[in-house]
């Protein structure tokens, strides 16, 4: 199988790492437990969440890193597609912190890391 590198895209461009680090992601269960006087505990259901995850990302110049820090630093909505892992293909938003560092040793890798927040397109 051939790598395919992920692309992410919004309304200000289209960039393209490198690499993506990880592809973890969580949810919060909306579910409140109530404990009652008498005992036992009663349960109030809230629907699903949407995933949040940090996404971390590899660029092998110090262009495309500065490019792609200054799109996710827009306020837009992206849109992450990953031909090679579907399932982890998504629209988001900033939710958090971005950073961006240069890969200490080597010559020209930099890495990206971003608090996400997904959302519905």
């Amino acid at each position: 199988m051939v790598y395919v590198q992920p692309v992410i895209s919004s309304d200000v461009g289209t960039f393209s790492p490198y690499l993506r680090y990880s592809a973890e992601s969580s949810t919060s269960s909306r579910n409140v437990v109530h404990e009652l006087l008498s005992g036992g505990v009663a349960i109030t259901f809230g629907g699903a969440t949407l995933q949040t995850s940090t996404l971390e990302m590899l660029f092998t110049s110090e262009a495309d890193s500065v490019e792609a820090f200054n799109q996710l630093n827009t306020g837009h909505i992206f849109e992450l597609v990953d031909s090679s892992k579907p399932s982890t293909s998504l629209y988001f938003v900033i939710a958090g912190d971005i950073t961006r560092g240069l890969e200490i040793d080597s010559a020209d890798l930099w890495t990206i890391s971003a608090d996400i927040q997904q959302v519905e397109p």
